[in-house]
């Protein structure tokens, strides 16, 4: 959605190849909502059993949940706990706030249930406590977050990815919550993993031209020649988002994270 407000003049058959390249197709397919009992719950008590994953219930405590309090506070109710704790590749930062972004789009349609029922498994999958911590006091500045990104971006981007999240993001997230996940951006790029993947360096990159036609052909070239994986779109989207509040040495950076993963023209 975002990419395509970034570049509306690219035609519905290139988004056609960039879903296919991206392996979107090949995602798994459910027949319908999750079958579980209807009883009535309060908020303490939907919490509460999806803390400790009573399945199938579980979904049916989201559904009360959300329709009591809203979707969105529910989803902002585990944002201090995903600040404080983003984990590897920072998946409950970057997915809790993608879910908050597509809701307005599942609301008032027929696979809203659905959409509340991949919250409910992203829920179980991060583990959260109950209740949960105080955001720990770390901090850091989005241009020192940037920086370290933009050398060491991570699996696909992943450190690109949540920061791209949380600019995004930026008004809805408490001051403590966002220079948590700043500081914690900047931890990881420091951090040398096991996964050589995980390990991925550009900061010694030659001189590239940082003009905006210089984008458009990376991202056309990701999209369409980089390697088959889900997370192609996520890191587009990413790239593009940090792009206007980066400078030259950074977006040269980004531009190479973009030709890192794109098999014709790797670095």
């Amino acid at each position: 959605m975002h990419l395509r407000e970034a570049f509306p003049h690219w035609a519905p058959d290139f988004w056609e190849a960039s879903l296919r390249n991206a392996q979107w197709f090949d995602e798994p397919v459910v027949d319908g909502p999750m079958q579980a009992p209807r009883m009535p719950l309060n908020e303490r008590r939907a919490e509460a059993l999806l803390h400790r994953a009573v399945l199938p219930i579980a979904y049916q405590a989201t559904r009360e949940w959300t329709r009591s309090a809203g979707t969105e506070n529910v989803i902002s109710h585990y944002l201090a706990q995903a600040a404080a704790s983003p984990e590897y590749l920072g998946h409950r930062v970057s997915v809790l706030l993608a879910f908050l972004d597509a809701w307005p789009i599942y609301k008032d349609g027929p696979e809203a249930v659905l959409f509340l029922d991949r919250l409910t498994e992203l829920i179980l999958a991060c583990k959260f406590s109950m209740p949960p911590p105080e955001v720990v006091p770390r901090w850091a500045t989005y241009d020192e977050a940037l920086s370290a990104s933009s050398r060491r971006p991570g699996f696909f981007g992943h450190h690109l990815i949540v920061l791209a999240w949380t600019r995004r993001f930026e008004s809805l997230l408490e001051g403590s919550q966002r220079d948590s996940i700043l500081a914690w951006i900047v931890e990881c790029s420091r951090t040398q993993y096991e996964d050589d993947e995980d390990n991925v360096d550009v900061s010694q990159v030659s001189d590239l031209s940082c003009d905006h036609v210089s984008l458009e052909y990376a991202i056309q070239r990701l999209l369409i020649a980089g390697k088959p994986n889900i997370h192609l779109i996520t890191l587009a989207d990413a790239l593009v988002a940090l792009w206007n509040v980066a400078g030259n040495v950074e977006r040269s950076r980004l531009l190479a994270t973009a030709r890192r993963y794109t098999l014709d023209n790797p670095i």
